[in-house]
């Protein structure tokens, strides 16, 4: 038997591997989750990207074959000479615009596609995603989405362990440098066969022939320099990790803030665009009406037309903004992953 009483000596000292094991294998279970949330977040925000550039991709069409159209008009009213030639030279020039602006949208549309299949594994995929609309973003309340995300997001979660982990090895750094105190003892019997087996056996069993020992053994290092380095050097991991926590926590809740101030913009900007693509379009419709009787100008329905374009791609643009600043929102307050992982 030997019993340590000075180094290794406690259960905490004999149960620390394995409780540094459990602790080590729920950090790394955090960080698989951490990354899990972030990698889905980015491919679900790619994805509204995509929707994007659809969307944009089919507001600029649409507006390239009203112009081409309003050409045509011209061209023919200009052969009958009920418009002057100059003004087909316009709507020629906004033609070749739009098609500029086509080329763009789907120059852009195709590095998005490109961006979602690296994010998904690679390949050549097929995405239709004109046929989905950005979900709306539900109402969060700030004190709830607040506290939860200081206490369960991901990234918390994982420092959380770390510092558990740093403040179980401070508990056993500076053992394998204290002085060692082990007691040793051992007894033991035997028999010494004269002329059988028989008779070793019965000594044995009887206990003619017994002998003991106890003693100490004892070692320690000249000086406890090593001893003090290690433990010192323990707690600096202990309160770096402590920094490290406070940090995390300060920074998730600067990003809730932020993407609630977002979220609840989000909604406001929706309805100020579709009230503007309203506005826009009705402006549009007088435009061409004054035009056709002869009260307004190419330039006039141009501008109006133009209006209309840029409205639309604003309103896309911030129904794709609103449900990326709630998919940051479910990410930062761990809902994202268990909303959509197994």
């Amino acid at each position: 038997l030997k019993q340590p009483l000075w180094r290794g000596r406690g259960r905490a000292i004999g149960e620390a591997s394995i409780l540094a094991a459990r602790v080590t294998r729920t950090q790394n279970e955090h960080t698989r989750d951490r990354v899990s949330s972030e990698t889905l977040r980015d491919v679900l925000t790619a994805y509204w990207e995509l929707w994007y550039a659809d969307a944009a991709v089919l507001i600029q069409q649409q507006a390239r074959e009203v112009a081409a159209r309003q050409r045509d008009e011209a061209d023919a009213r200009a052969r009958s000479g009920s418009l002057a030639p100059a003004e087909v030279l316009t709507f020629d020039t906004q033609v070749a615009t739009s098609d500029q602006d086509v080329l763009n949208a789907s120059v852009d549309r195709a590095a998005r596609v490109h961006e979602l299949e690296r994010l998904v594994g690679g390949g050549t995929l097929s995405f239709d995603v004109l046929g989905d609309e950005p979900p709306a973003s539900g109402g969060y309340a700030r004190q709830s989405i607040e506290e939860r995300a200081v206490s369960d997001a991901t990234e918390v979660r994982e420092k959380l362990s770390a510092l558990a982990l740093a403040r179980l090895q401070q508990k056993t750094a500076d053992d394998p440098k204290k002085p060692q105190l082990d007691l040793d003892t051992f007894v033991q019997t035997q028999g010494i066969g004269l002329e059988s087996y028989a008779d070793s056996a019965s000594q044995f069993v009887s206990g003619d022939v017994i002998s003991g020992f106890m003693g100490l053994t004892f070692s320690a290092p000249v000086n406890t320099r090593v001893q003090r380095a290690e433990a010192a050097k323990a707690r600096l991991a202990t309160e770096v990790a402590e920094e490290q926590l406070r940090e995390t926590k300060q920074r998730v809740l600067s990003q809730v803030r932020g993407a609630l101030d977002k979220e609840a913009a989000g909604a406001q900007k929706v309805e100020l665009a579709e009230r503007t693509v309203g506005i826009a379009e009705r402006q549009l419709s007088a435009e061409q009406a004054r035009y056709q009787s002869g009260s307004s100008t190419s330039i006039a329905v141009l501008e109006a037309q133009n209006a209309v374009r840029s409205a639309k791609l604003r309103l896309a643009r911030a129904r794709a903004d609103w449900s990326e600043s709630a998919l940051v929102l479910d990410h930062l307050s761990g809902d994202l992953l268990a909303r959509y992982a197994r």
